[in-house]
């Protein structure tokens, strides 16, 4: 829908390290018939990505000190959901794990393409 009305749209999901549940979770909506699994696992394709478990593990498997860092991004920036503090952790993490150079440059592509 969002593409009806010129807006890029990039799609990111949790794969919960269960291959078959994906298959089943996402029938008619994703043909993908290889899932990665695992906690330090991703994938970043055309038109979506995921994480093999979820991305709390993804980043809790490739940034050090990943839960202090939630810690103190609560305390300091008052951020209570995941996401939020995955947000902030990503931006203002000195050597940003792979998945997020990996999805800036799909980004940038689709932006170009467009």
């Amino acid at each position: 829908m969002f593409r009806a009305y010129g807006y890029n749209c990039f799609a990111i999901f949790d794969g919960d390290a269960d291959p078959v549940q994906n298959s089943k979770v996402f029938i008619g909506l994703i043909s993908k018939g290889d899932w990665k699994v695992g906690a330090a696992e991703y994938e970043i394709l055309d038109d979506f990505g995921y994480f093999g478990k979820d991305f709390e593990e993804y980043f809790r498997s490739t940034i050090e000190n990943y839960k202090d860092l939630e810690a103190k991004t609560s305390a300091v920036y008052k951020i209570a959901s995941k996401p939020g503090k995955a947000k902030a952790i990503a931006m203002k993490c000195l050597n940003p794990p792979p998945f997020i150079k990996d999805l800036k440059g799909q980004l940038e592509c689709m932006e170009v393409i467009s």
